[in-house]
């Protein structure tokens, strides 16, 4: 790759150092590049053009930041190198952060070996502005490799979501044709099981679509409603009950409100779900209340609890915290916590050994005073 900083070099600029360093590049980069190869992982595999990646353009810029006839204060400063080195190992390698951090260990001893055998000796200061460099353009790349995996890993899971409705939607038109009254009726009950479980397959992806379009601070897009939170409840249960995954009781009041009624099943249904993978096999309890102008939904199971370190970061978007546990997206309670704060509220845990967990949300009565509160 060829920046700007790599031809504007000029090498009558700088001191004895600044000129010596340059002559250096070619060495410092044949080090590293053999180093890189024998010691990080998946690096043997690229070709030369992708393996030095941006580093001859950073290396101009460390030189530039140690010269102080140089306008450069860092290697990063007015430069987005560092970034595109990150940007590039996502897209094109098979790197990890930890191989990125190697990279950048690897380039100061390679230019430590270089100096050593040219017999080019550099200043305590100027080594402590090459590795604040250094430590500066980790930072950056890493950064920059993080955004570009989510980025990609995003586009992965919404190409995978829209290319797997199309065999859904064949599979549940062919089960409505089972379910005409010429069939026997067992066929027909099972039927109607396809297109039910069918029908909540294709929420699932509208939930990780949702997830990735909405991944930030963006509200949810709500289809507001009237109707009865018990019975929503109750239906969800019903769905737990009759799949034999768990038992599942109702408690609570009727209480009828304005919220979106796709959204907070499927919120339920997380918890839900969520609830049957780390719970013990004991009885789930959901429970509706009211208090003033507020409502709460809160689903309860018994079992180990959530450790404390977790429970601040269990919300957030596309993370799982159980090595090992059931698979998943990892979007169910971060898409809950969309669906509460979109209503104008807010879903709170609380989990200990004795009392089991319990996750709640609490939801303004009427969904419409958050509408027209938002910014």
């Amino acid at each position: 790759m060829s920046l700007s900083t790599d031809q504007n070099i000029d090498a009558r600029r700088g001191g004895e150092s600044f000129q010596k360093l340059l002559l250096l590049r070619s060495v410092v980069l044949d080090i590293w590049e053999q180093e890189a190869r024998a010691r990080i992982n998946g690096a043997s595999l690229l070709p030369r053009s992708i393996l030095i990646d941006t580093f001859p353009a950073f290396y101009d810029n460390l030189v530039e930041a140690i010269a102080p006839e140089c306008p450069r204060e860092t290697a990063t400063s007015g430069s987005t190198v560092a970034r595109t080195h990150g940007d590039e190992r996502a897209r094109l390698s098979s790197f990890g952060p930890v191989e990125i951090v190697l990279e950048y260990q690897i380039l100061e001893e390679s230019i430590a070996k270089a100096t050593e055998r040219a017999n080019v000796a550099l200043s305590a200061s100027e080594w402590h502005s090459m590795r604040r460099s250094i430590d500066l353009a980790m930072l950056d790349s890493l950064s920059e490799f993080t955004s570009a995996h989510a980025l990609l890993r995003d586009r992965l899971a919404a190409a995978l979501a829209h290319d797997m409705r199309n065999p859904l939607s064949g599979m549940s038109l062919r089960a409505q044709l089972l379910s005409s009254p010429e069939m026997p009726k067992k066929v027909r009950y099972l039927a109607r099981k396809i297109i039910d479980n069918g029908a909540r397959l294709n929420a699932m992806f509208d939930e990780l679509l949702d997830a990735l379009a909405y991944g930030g601070g963006e509200r949810l897009p709500l289809s507001l409603s009237s109707f009865d939170l018990l019975d929503l409840a109750r239906e969800a249960c019903a769905q737990i009950d009759e799949t034999k995954q768990a038992r599942c009781t109702v408690t609570g009041e009727s209480i009828r409100g304005i919220w979106c009624a796709n959204s907070m099943r499927r919120a339920l249904d997380n918890l839900l779900s969520n609830a049957i993978k780390y719970g013990d096999g004991g009885p789930i309890g959901v429970h509706v209340s009211r208090w003033e102008e507020r409502v709460s939904l809160s689903v309860h199971n018994t079992g180990a609890s959530v450790p404390e370190e977790q429970i601040e970061r269990l919300f957030e978007h596309l993370r799982r915290e159980r090595a090992g546990g059931p698979s998943g997206w990892g979007i169910g309670l971060s898409f809950v916590k969309k669906v509460a704060l979109t209503h104008g509220g807010s879903v709170t845990i609380d989990s200990s050994p004795e009392r089991g967990t319990t996750f709640t949300m609490d939801i303004p009565l009427d969904a419409r005073d958050a509408q027209s509160s938002s910014p």
